[in-house]
């Protein structure tokens, strides 16, 4: 006769083993994003845009919560003898859960834009590579399906706005003729005021400057040389007409 507590450890077993082997995969996916993403940072002037990220800090507080669980069950809180292992086993398997999708959700919900295109998970994507976007309503909330390079990535809607609005700005400039003034190159990391403006205040804003090849920014950047002696009107203009172009022309 088959032995019943020794199936339910076998289950077990293979359901931990399961839930480990994921996490596993999830923090693969992003120790692979950490990597590739410093490399892109070193070779790229780019700007981090995360997505609610505190939802993916309450990962962790999930995982913490349910170890919690596990520690009170039998202790605080009442449970079989019997069946006190797999009640915190449970709580101990969830916990993992959290914890895979805390750290696969990490490279997610960020896109380190440049000015011609973006880094996403593990790729880096040009803007002139996307073919379409496909708004879709998914179990919870919205998603967006956008079709780039060859491959299907599906988003929140909101990160996918955010994509459609760089790449109108980047295809603006262009269309207004001032594809030598926003040239298709690569060049370092940069924060600047439009990031916190991002963040903090939730107003979506593009960073617009002169790229130096060397500092980043222009010499008399932040200086007392920083006057209206330096200022190129055909800069202004430039920089004008593609920013109307994206406004009016924004759907």
């Amino acid at each position: 006769m088959f032995n019943s507590n020794a199936l339910q450890w076998v289950i077990a077993f293979i359901l931990i083993g399961y839930v480990i082997y994921n996490a596993y995969r999830s923090i693969k996916v992003f120790g692979k994003y950490k990597k590739l993403s410093a490399e892109f940072k070193r070779n790229h002037t780019c700007e981090t845009y995360g997505f609610h990220m505190y939802m993916v800090y309450l990962l962790l507080v999930f995982a913490a919560l349910c170890l919690l669980l596990g520690y009170l069950t039998g202790n605080v809180f009442a449970a079989p003898k019997d069946q006190l292992f797999y009640y915190r086993l449970a709580y101990v398997g969830l916990a993992i859960v959290f914890v895979g999708q805390f750290f696969e959700s990490m490279a997610r919900r960020t896109i380190l834009f440049a000015e011609d295109g973006m880094f996403y998970v593990d790729t880096f994507y040009r803007f002139r590579m996307i073919t379409s976007y496909e708004e879709k309503q998914g179990s919870i909330s919205r998603q967006s399906r956008v079709l780039i390079g060859g491959d299907e990535i599906v988003l929140p809607h909101a990160m996918a706005v955010e994509i459609q609005n760089r790449e109108s700005a980047w295809k603006a400039a262009k269309k207004a003729g001032y594809g030598k003034t926003f040239i298709d190159e690569r060049g370092d990391t940069i924060t600047d005021d439009h990031l916190f403006i991002n963040r903090l205040a939730r107003i979506k804003t593009i960073d617009i400057i002169p790229n130096d090849p060397e500092t980043g920014f222009p010499p008399t950047w932040h200086t007392i040389h920083d006057n209206m002696d330096h200022i190129d009107k055909n800069t202004l203009k430039a920089v004008g007409q593609t920013v109307l172009e994206v406004i009016y022309n924004e759907k």
